[in-house]
């Protein structure tokens, strides 16, 4: 004996369901049974009016009771009854028809899928019409704005014309009439309220072919159950099994859900991301796959509800053992031209990268002696390799640089060093740790800008086993740095979040591990950098002003290569000293040519440039060559190095070069201040340069400042 498929119908009010049933059972066949449930049975029009009135601003829906009697209710109210006749037919059916008002299909809670009449009939009436104009019944105002948006543009000349199934009940002359003057040439009852007599009623009338909303969706279910399966709930379920096989084969997890909110799609990738397994998540809401009580709470919910995307997050929604599950993930909508269909998430297994980066920090904290071949270096067993000896430079403004460094390397206070890319302020650093107290300690440096943002926080204060998907217990820096230095670069690069959980630790100078409830003292010293003007940093929203105050206990600015440009040729000589040995080359200086040329260069990437220049340089020279000359500039610098001349309007001079670059760069400071109405700042930023070295320029070559 087959089993007889059982449908649930869901009304709502005076819809005549006796009629509405009993005209279903025939074409369904005898292998179908169906239950119904009405969402105001039991309700009076005083109960209705004193307890389900609609909220402001909430959706009002207008209906009829079984009485007769007209009444308003609250789209919560009529939700939660609707919610009720769901889970009183769910256990006992295949699947539940909401044969009412559409907005409520998505928000019901129920094992078995929900289906509203018109989703499966869509593709059918433009197929039945054919290019006829078409008149649309609808039962009220409220709803004909639906109607036609849902038809406009899939069949040509559309009309809507209201006339509920209650009103053609006591008698159809006026909807008779309207559509007699229309220029239709086929009704459409768009409701599943309108019966058979009334479709009969109006053919006969009017004489124009009437279709009936309910004979169509009835028809389409039973094509579909003869063919052995339920109707597919959505264009995504649709392709369920399609995307399952596409989805699988990725690294990456992937976990997707239907308009309903159904789990329609979770690869292999999420089974073993959060161990759970995909026979137990598929069908489920997602918000009760994931143990949510509040739908409200999901985010695939909150992305199907407002359509805007969540990127790149952070979190973990499913624990192992009691351990949270952290993931990396984007949620996206999934849409049909305007429509959202479905959401996705796709989310990254961070395990490798995690590992990858704690073997990298790990094997920089293994401070043995170690021989860099490519600096012919020699590493401290504290991790540095410079000293202030390796700080190259004469020049004033070095001198007192150097000075002002070793005063405050015997102190505990926090230092920030200020200077553009590739001016040393790791060497720096690295000298003040070699020069003061704690010396003998570990020196720990870290680029703050080149660690993902959802691991810096990881990185810096340490995790426990467990605290997400591949942690194990481990040291944060902050706590292998010991009673040490903690060289925190690029400091304004760190996200805003962690630069308040760091002064949060400056300030009680003890922290947690990631995942821990237990804290530990911190006793390093902190010294940071950062390659542009801290305040610049704090107005543009990138650093924290009270951090800053925290850091930045002393103030340590490097001039930019460009203003110490005496030092060009110690640097020079230097390098010429280190690579030289190492690539076999008898070099020992430059010729006066390439001199002049290096010194009126602007050096935009500092010492680091100049060094890469240098060790190029010697690549191009013979064995036996003693200096080097413009002719070892490789080809693709000599357009950077070797370009017009950036004052052209300057005719030579008798006077010597140095007096010579001293008037022009003198002119040139005055008339950029004065374009800027003396603003330091304005006219610091215009010419590349930082404020301190606009200030000691003014200072060296005696500019004459507008009395304020």
């Amino acid at each position: 004996m087959t089993k007889k498929t059982k449908i649930g119908c869901i009304t709502i009010g005076q819809t005549p369901r006796a009629d509405v049933l009993e005209e279903l059972v025939p074409i369904f066949g005898s292998e179908v049974q169906i239950l119904e449930a009405g969402a105001l049975d039991g309700l009076t029009k005083q109960r209705i009016e004193a307890e389900f009135q609609p909220a402001p601003g909430e959706y009002v829906l207008v209906s009829r009771l079984r009485t007769g009697e007209e009444v308003t209710i609250g789209e919560s109210h009529i939700l939660d009854r609707l919610q009720s006749c769901a889970e009183e037919l769910e256990d006992q059916v295949d699947f539940i028809l909401l044969l009412c008002t559409g907005v409520f299909k998505k928000k019901l809670q129920v094992k078995v899928p929900v289906y509203y009449p018109y989703e499966i009939i869509d593709g059918i009436l433009p197929v039945l019409v054919n290019g006829q104009r078409l008149l649309i019944l609808n039962p009220s105002t409220e709803q004909i704005s639906q109607s036609f948006m849902r038809w406009e543009g899939k069949i040509d000349g559309v009309r809507v014309l209201a006339a509920s199934p209650y009103d053609l009940t006591q008698g159809m002359q006026n909807a008779v009439q309207q559509i007699r003057e229309s220029d239709a040439q086929m009704v459409f009852l768009d409701c599943i309220g309108y019966t058979e007599a009334m479709k009969r009623e109006i053919q006969s009338q009017t004489g124009l072919p009437v279709l009936l909303s309910k004979t169509l969706v009835a028809r389409a279910l039973s094509e579909q159950l003869q063919g052995g399966g339920f109707p597919q709930q959505g264009k995504i379920s649709a392709m369920s099994t399609t995307l399952r096989a596409l989805f699988d084969d990725l690294n990456e997890g992937v976990i997707i859900s239907d308009e309903t909110g159904r789990v329609v799609v979770y690869n292999k990738a999420m089974e073993k991301m959060e161990n759970k397994s995909a026979e137990k998540m598929i069908g489920k809401f997602i918000w009760e796959a994931y143990g949510y009580n509040d739908r409200n709470a999901s985010e695939h919910f909150q992305v199907l509800e407002t359509g805007r995307e969540l990127v790149n997050i952070y979190s973990a929604h499913v624990s192992v053992n009691g351990v949270p599950q952290y993931t990396n993930y984007s949620t996206y909508p999934i849409k049909d031209g305007e429509e959202i269909i479905g959401v996705l998430s796709i989310c990254k297994n961070e395990k490798e990268l995690h590992s990858l980066l704690m073997d990298t920090i790990e094997s920089r904290r293994k401070h043995n002696v170690n021989y860099d071949i490519a600096t012919g270096r020699t590493y401290s067993e504290n991790g540095t390799s410079y000293s202030f000896s390796d700080f190259v430079g004469e020049s004033e403004q070095i001198s007192r640089l150097i000075k002002e460094a070793q005063n405050i390397a015997w102190l505990d206070n926090s230092i920030l060093i200020v200077g553009e890319t590739g001016t040393g302020k790791e060497v720096l650093a690295q000298s003040i740790h070699n020069y003061g107290k704690r010396s003998v300690e570990p020196f720990i440096g870290v680029n703050c800008g080149a660690i993902p943002e959802n691991l810096i926080e990881s990185i810096l204060f340490g995790t426990v086993k467990g605290a997400f998907t591949g942690a194990v217990d481990h040291p944060g820096l902050l706590e292998e740095a010991g009673t040490g230095t903690l060289f925190l670069d690029e400091i304004n690069s760190m996200p805003v979040l962690t630069q308040s959980k760091l002064l949060r630790v400056l300030q009680e100078k003890r922290v947690n591990r990631v995942g821990d409830n237990k804290s530990y003292e911190i006793k390093c010293r902190f010294i940071s950098a950062m390659n542009e003007q801290p305040h610049d940093a704090i107005q543009g929203g990138s650093f924290r002003e009270d951090l800053y105050y925290r850091l930045a206990g002393f103030n340590l600015y490097i001039p930019a290569l460009r203003e110490r440009k005496s030092d060009i040729d110690l640097l020079i000589l230097s390098f010429l000293k280190r690579y030289a040995p190492l690539m076999g080359k008898n070099i020992i200086d430059i010729d006066d040519r390439l001199r002049s040329i290096l010194q009126n260069y602007p050096w935009p990437g500092n010492i680091r440039e100049l060094e890469n220049l240098v060790e190029n340089m010697l690549v191009s020279a013979d064995a036996n060559e003693r200096v080097l000359g413009v002719e070892h500039i490789p080809a693709y610098l000599e357009k950077r190095i070797l370009g017009p001349n950036p004052y052209p309007d300057y005719e030579e001079s008798d006077d010597s070069l140095p007096s010579t670059l001293a008037s022009i760069e003198r002119e040139i400071i005055r008339k950029s201040l004065e374009k800027n109405d003396y603003n330091y700042t304005k006219t610091a930023k215009e010419l590349g340069i930082i404020r301190q070295g606009l200030m000691y320029r003014i200072k060296k070559l005696e500019i004459e400042l507008k009395d304020n």
